[in-house]
């Protein structure tokens, strides 16, 4: 193991140019394609994920309901995003942009004496940062 190490040390040592700088050579295409990548998410509004729908009311003054319940969590848990969804006849609020069901899960079981109704819904998530 330790001489496998040493040997993975070496490689890295003589990759280093002198003065710490990387020149890196590849073919015109391949930004080509990274500009086409870029178009085409750009043009997707999400990518697939998961929310937690917290809420879900129909009538008459349902969406005003459903306003008023979407700025109560907003106050309890700021760094959520929440939305507010209208598939008809229902006004709907869906929180989070979870990449995976088990993130959606944590969050869920979080929430959960809050929001005893609550569950896990597939759904177009934001794009998340990467900065």
């Amino acid at each position: 193991m330790l001489s496998l190490a040493l040997i993975f040390a070496s490689f890295i040592s003589y990759s280093q140019t002198p003065g710490g700088k990387v020149k890196v050579v590849q073919d015109e295409r391949i930004e080509w394609l990274i500009k086409q990548h870029k178009q085409i998410n750009e043009s997707q509004k999400g990518v697939p994920g998961f929310r937690v729908q917290i809420y879900s009311d129909s009538g008459s003054r349902s969406r005003l309901r459903t306003e008023k319940e979407k700025a109560e969590f907003e106050k309890k848990y700021p760094e959520t995003g929440s939305y507010l969804i209208y598939e008809e006849p229902y006004f709907k609020i869906r929180v989070g942009n979870f990449r995976t069901r088990l993130d959606a899960r944590r969050f869920l079981e979080k929430i959960s004496s809050q929001y005893e109704y609550a569950f896990i819904v597939p759904d177009d998530i934001e794009y998340p940062d990467f900065e």
